[in-house]
């Protein structure tokens, strides 16, 4: 049985190394990813699919809808959902306010993959 995990990041480019990144796994079954370059993207995704999604990771900085607002949705409608944060800035100050709202990481850009690999491994192994 797959795992649901949700990307949110207005680039297009982090989503596409996402994509990449976790091809094999996808392509084995273990895990479903699902991309999106919004917020609103991911919340009406989630009013269809949140019961199933076991973690998202989104971005900090976006437009519109940031990743704190982001963090605060899911942790109140949806809290079995586990969320991590990413941003290009490694401020401490986002890095308390995302642990303070509750994300179970905080990463740095340029993304590593392997380590979000270990990171999520947990939830599909």
């Amino acid at each position: 049985m797959s795992v649901k995990i949700a990307i949110v990041d207005d680039e297009i480019i982090a989503l596409k190394l996402f994509e990449i990144s976790f091809k094999k796994e996808v392509r084995s079954g273990e895990i479903c990813l699902y991309t999106f370059n919004t917020a609103e993207k991911l919340f009406a995704f989630l009013k269809e699919e949140g019961d199933e999604v076991v973690f998202i990771l989104s971005d900090i900085n976006m437009p519109v809808i940031d990743g704190f607002e982001v963090l605060k949705h899911v942790k109140k409608n949806y809290p079995h959902i586990k969320v991590g944060m990413e941003s290009a800035y490694a401020q401490q100050e986002f890095v308390e306010k995302a642990n303070s709202l509750g994300a179970e990481m905080y990463l740095t850009k340029p993304i590593d993959f392997q380590a979000v690999k270990r990171i999520l491994e947990p939830f599909y192994k």
